[in-house]
């Protein structure tokens, strides 16, 4: 372009910017009267400059003084306006020294997102139901009083997550002297992992049931898994367990350990042990998976403790002791310090209230299960 050639700018006025808007525009004054309106807003509303403000709600309707003129702030709501759903933003239009004469309203039609979002509530809401009822069977399943045989006694504590987790324990009486037991744990949390529970359960009360003779703990594991397999689930899903036989004639412990992470602790006074033992879950991962069975010999007074990884999640989020009883083993620790000198009755409350001190309100996210017996 010479510098002779002069260039023409066409600069819209503001009548031609708010007509090419889409959304419903309008300016109200201090009566509620239009002043100003987007050809939009007189297409779907009908309004003119000159007639009373659209904007009518439960809480508001024009009055000698607009109010939102009188306080003078940005607001921004939700309104239904002839069957649709409008996202309303009155924004105020100050004069040079700060005062509100004018308001400015845009609305933008939100019916398709708000039907929308109403759907996705109300999926959540049944899948919050889901939850409830999943979160109620599994609790359901928990035994509230386990079996009893001689010269052995049995404590149990279930803090749930306000999800639904997988945590889980269980026993059975073998003939007159044995008690079966078990406690375990599944991968994930919400109506799968609930399920995966059941399975577990269900599977487990089948191979035990009026069961009288001895059954190797690793023998029940490979039924289980034979089981789990043919369920064809996805890979990610897994089940670790940790099986214990308890003879209360001769103090014998018959184990396995089924991938569970955190080792039992076994004490007698002030001494302490982990029964550790490498495990592999029960899962999809290899079509060969190798369990097996160990024993040891209980003194009496001997106690068993069984945990899960829940433990130390509550331990984190209260963020006490942790330093105090070092670090990540603090949760382990914080138990083995009350298993190895508390009475059997108070141990497993001693324990929580330990690692709950200082969680207040908090949420856990993950359930935490504890087991103690005690060959007396």
């Amino acid at each position: 372009m010479s510098s002779n050639e002069k260039s023409t700018f066409f600069i819209p006025t503001y009548e031609k910017v708010i007509n090419a808007m889409h959304d419903l525009v309008c300016v109200t004054g201090q009566d509620g009267r239009i002043m100003l309106v987007n050809a939009a807003m007189t297409k779907v509303l009908g309004v003119n400059i000159g007639d009373d403000c659209p904007y009518i709600s439960d809480d508001h309707e024009c009055s000698d003084l607009c109010k939102f003129i009188k306080e003078g702030k940005y607001s921004e709501s939700e309104i239904s306006h002839s069957g649709r759903i409008y996202s309303v933003s009155i924004t105020p239009l100050l004069d040079e020294v700060g005062h509100c004469k004018y308001v400015m309203q845009i609305w933008r039609d939100v019916t398709g997102s708000f039907h929308l979002r109403n759907k996705l509530q109300r999926q959540n809401d049944i899948l919050r139901k889901d939850l409830e009822v999943a979160r109620s069977l599994q609790h359901s399943m928990l035994v509230d009083e386990p079996p009893e045989a001689e010269n052995i006694e049995i404590s149990t504590l279930y803090k749930p997550c306000d999800s639904v987790g997988g945590d889980f324990y269980d026993f059975f009486k073998i003939g007159e002297d044995k008690i079966l037991f078990y406690m375990a744990d599944v991968s994930g949390h919400g109506v799968s992992a609930a399920m995966l529970t059941v399975f577990f359960a269900q599977a487990v009360s089948q191979l035990m049931y009026n069961r009288n003779e001895m059954i190797m703990p690793h023998k029940l594991i490979e039924q289980v898994w034979a089981r789990f397999v043919g369920l064809g689930l996805e890979e990610h899903l897994y089940i670790t367990a940790w099986v214990g036989v308890l003879d209360g004639k001769t103090g014998e412990l018959v184990y396995c350990n089924a991938g569970h992470i955190s080792s039992p602790v076994i004490a007698m006074g002030k001494q302490h042990d982990r029964i550790e033992m490498p495990g592999f879950p029960i899962c999809r991962w290899t079509d060969t998976p190798e369990f097996k069975s160990e024993s040891m010999k209980l003194d009496k007074g001997t106690k068993l403790l069984l945990f899960t990884d829940g433990l130390t999640d509550a331990l984190r989020l209260s963020g006490n002791k942790v330093n105090v009883y070092g670090g990540v083993s603090a949760a382990e620790d914080i138990a083995i310090s009350h298993v190895t000198s508390d009475d059997f009755s108070e141990c497993l409350n001693n324990i929580w209230d330990d690692i709950h001190e200082g969680m207040g309100s908090g949420e856990l996210n993950d359930d935490v299960a504890m087991l103690l017996i005690e060959y007396k």
